[in-house]
């Protein structure tokens, strides 16, 4: 299947590209990276910094850039013509197992996405392509809330068992601290 990383951008709270910030002398991309390769996946980097070229994998620019998330699986789709597991790159350490299970229980064209604790995760998931269209129709109009979509969807959700460090979403300097902690000590 096409996997597609989503870079997630600069952050303003981190003060440069989220996958890029490192954590134990690695981008958080590379931890990422390194689990999807091991399920010998098609990956591809959905992102504008030029330092992502260095991770020897395909880069997209966004068809529709600034467009946050939605705009990202939009150009994901676009590209891979087919549905495509999409993942952000500010989770990085979702498991192969987890990856493989999601991936074993989706069912062509139908938006999957993994769920846990009362949570949705709408940037662990598998979108259909059959989206494309009402992707591109919110974007045009500027309707670029990705829970919205989801909810506007028709979802099959797959259940996680998520330990603190899978779930773990950092988007600032914070939740990379408590990466590190958890990281080094476990939950």
């Amino acid at each position: 299947m096409k996997t597609y990383i989503l870079s997630g951008g600069k952050s303003s709270r981190m003060g440069t590209d989220k996958g890029l910030v490192l954590l134990h002398q690695k981008p958080l991309i590379s931890y990422l990276i390194e689990t999807l390769q091991k399920l010998d996946l098609d990956i591809k980097i959905i992102a504008h910094h030029i330092n992502y070229h260095k991770f020897n994998l395909e880069v997209l620019e966004d068809v529709y850039p600034k467009k946050g998330p939605l705009g990202g699986i939009f150009t994901a789709l676009n590209d891979a013509q087919t549905d495509c597991l999409i993942i952000s790159v500010d989770t990085p350490f979702i498991t192969e197992k987890q990856i493989t299970h999601l991936l074993e229980n989706h069912q062509k064209c139908e938006l999957t996405l993994a769920f846990s604790e009362d949570k949705i995760y709408p940037l662990f998931g598998i979108y259909p392509f059959h989206l494309f269209e009402k992707l591109k129709e919110n974007i045009l109009q500027n309707q670029l809330k990705l829970m919205k979509f989801v909810n506007e969807n028709s979802l099959k959700k797959i259940e996680f068992n998520f330990s603190s460090l899978e779930k773990l979403n950092i988007n600032t300097l914070k939740e990379l601290k408590t990466a590190e902690k958890l990281f080094n000590y476990g939950n």
